[in-house]
């Protein structure tokens, strides 16, 4: 009779403990489990916007790692772009932003700024 007993008080905490393993927000130990984290993925930052790495794990996947890789930052050319009505710096990260753009300034037939003539 006391196996009875202790087989039924069992099988409930079996029931009770798959279903708390279901609930979300449960912190239970046997919920908790060792990460088997897959590869990484990566999505790449841009000049202006931060990119981000993320993996997820193998055994939950609603278990997800995820790193912020910051934006990196125009890289401005050196060398001035010229066109022939303006002159301008250029993103060497191939964005295509420009800055201190602006029209020729021409003084004994060649730009005061640029060079160009």
């Amino acid at each position: 009779m006391k196996y009875k007993a202790f087989a039924a008080f069992a099988a409930g905490v079996m029931l009770a403990a798959t279903s708390l393993a279901g609930c979300a927000g449960v912190e239970a130990e046997h919920a908790k489990h060792e990460h088997d984290w897959g590869e990484w993925r990566e999505t790449p930052p841009t000049c202006t916007a931060a990119g981000k790495r993320e993996r997820v794990c193998k055994t939950d996947p609603s278990h997800v790692e995820t790193q912020e890789i910051p934006a990196l930052g125009h890289e401005w050319s050196k060398e001035w772009t010229r066109e022939e009505n303006g002159h301008y710096h250029v993103c060497d990260r191939g964005c295509g932003e420009r800055v201190m753009e602006a029209p020729h300034t021409f003084v004994r037939g060649a730009c005061s700024v640029c060079f160009v003539r």
